[in-house]
């Protein structure tokens, strides 16, 4: 959420983002996309050149072109605002540190003690956005412990690479011990890859210490079979005893990744889900009914408000795998838009919607196939004034290229005669012949050109998935049409 941004920082994040989207961009757009002037862009451009590796400007007359390499990546520039902004440093330093006094923190950051009490203010109001709080020095969290943690486990998620980055080796070591516990449950949607689980045991169990009254409790040590490790290991690793909260707390975790959804809210999301899987598998073919309900069951047990801090991944990755998957028939392109406006309407939670649409794409393989086998492929004729071997040298070259959308057949200019009914049963064609003159015809020297092949992908892009590119758009993005 931008408001974790200082002014500044949120220009800067704009400015990268239209750069990742169009690569070329004129410093007018720029002007007109963030509201700072000409001279603070090139300020703020010169400022991310001179404090990255990843982010490199060449500049022409007016506009700005990026010159991307391994590492720009939308990723990328998130993990570095997350180092740049002291706001999101302050708010790690606090989990971490639970009970730090404004000293401490004042100390630590090498600020003023009214800079400090301007970042508090402003973490107080972020804090509350998520649905939790931050009391007074000596500075603690406080709200839904669970709200919390579905706070800070993207947090770590999105700016660290790998988990040995803020995990200790004694604590992996622990977290390794407590993982072999969970490895027996159904394979489930939401968090049982092995690091996002991990994070997730640590994230909760380092937020216990900020509720010490939740640790000095009694708990009941019923749910212990679940959980087969050291005692004394995990609390010189953590400095928090395992029974009682903690494993009270991981039980928890256990039963909502073994158990199906149970509230009323959370059945009816599911029910729209499975409404939305299997409309999805009759639409695309399937012709079986989709069985596979258990992937949804960890997603929606366990979501707390929004799934994402800056890096919205799994909307990305929605929408680049229908965009990449967009040659449908235009019946079934119009019934996909319906679908999805349903769907999103049904759950009333954009974010929701994506983490669930997500979870059905990569859990769910055969959904995931029906969508690649229903591609619609368009035939291109191949035409050269040279013998039938040059043609299909030609061809065999593309049909491996475009091994989604197109398929392309060799056109034997020996039999050509009469170009209209020659070439009618061919959605496009790519020749040498530069006396064929038609909207859905690329002429090209002997052997095509890079720029030749960029052109007639331009091309089918635009007469073939365009139209459904834009209404996915409005349909995963846009607003919902009123009832």
């Amino acid at each position: 959420m931008r408001q974790l941004l200082s002014a500044k920082h949120n220009i800067q994040l704009s400015i990268m983002e239209a750069f990742l989207a169009k690569n070329e961009i004129a410093i007018e757009e720029l002007e007109a996309l963030t509201g700072a002037s000409k001279q603070t862009i090139r300020t703020y451009i010169d400022e991310i050149e001179q404090s990255t590796d990843f982010f490199v400007i060449q500049r022409g007359m007016g506009t700005y072109f990026l010159k991307r390499n391994n590492r720009t990546t939308y990723s990328t520039i998130y993990r570095y605002f997350y180092q740049e902004s002291i706001h999101l440093r302050l708010i790690e330093y606090i989990f971490l540190n639970p009970f730090s006094q404004t000293k401490d923190i004042v100390e630590h950051f090498g600020i003023s003690r009214s800079q400090f009490n301007q970042l508090r203010h402003n973490l107080k109001h972020i804090c509350k956005l998520y649905d939790f709080s931050l009391s007074d020095s000596p500075f603690k969290l406080q709200g839904d412990y669970h709200t919390i943690c579905a706070f800070y486990i993207p947090y770590m998620l999105e700016k660290y690479d790998r988990t040995d980055e803020f995990i200790s080796t004694e604590e992996n070591k622990v977290l390794d011990q407590l993982l072999l516990s969970f490895t027996n449950l159904p394979h489930r949607g939401g968090i049982q890859d092995h690091q996002r689980l991990k994070v997730w045991l640590w994230v909760t169990i380092k937020l216990s210490k900020h509720f010490p009254e939740y640790l000095n409790h009694g708990f009941s040590e019923a749910d212990n079979d679940h959980f087969v490790l050291s005692h004394q290991q995990f609390e010189e690793a953590f400095s928090v005893k395992f029974p009682g909260f903690i494993n009270s707390a991981l039980s928890e975790l256990y039963y909502y990744m073994e158990q199906d959804v149970a509230s009323p809210e959370l059945i009816n999301k599911k029910k729209a889900a499975l409404t939305f899987a299997q409309n999805l598998f009759d639409l695309l073919g399937g012709r079986v009914p989709f069985t596979n309900s258990r992937v949804l069951d960890t997603t929606l047990s366990l979501y707390k408000n929004r799934n994402y801090i800056l890096n919205n991944q799994k909307q990305r990755f929605v929408q680049n795998f229908f965009e990449q998957n967009s040659c449908f028939p235009e019946t079934v392109a119009q019934a996909l838009q319906q679908e999805f406006l349903r769907y999103r309407a049904a759950l009333d939670n954009d974010s929701l919607f994506f983490e669930l649409l997500y979870s059905l794409i990569v859990n769910e393989t055969t959904l995931t196939q029906l969508v690649m086998d229903n591609q619609l492929k368009k035939k291109v004729g191949v035409l050269y004034a040279y013998d039938k071997d040059h043609s299909e040298l030609f061809s065999y070259q593309l049909n491996n290229s475009f091994t989604n959308n197109l398929a392309f057949e060799v056109i034997d200019y020996d039999l050509f005669c009469d170009a209209k009914a020659s070439l009618e049963g061919f959605d496009f064609i790519i020749t040498s012949l530069t006396t064929i003159k038609r909207d859905n015809c690329v002429v090209t020297d002997i052997f095509p050109t890079v720029a030749d092949i960029r052109y007639l992908n331009e091309l089918v892009n635009h007469s073939i998935q365009q139209d459904f590119e834009q209404g996915l758009k409005q349909a995963l993005v846009g607003p919902l049409p009123d009832n």
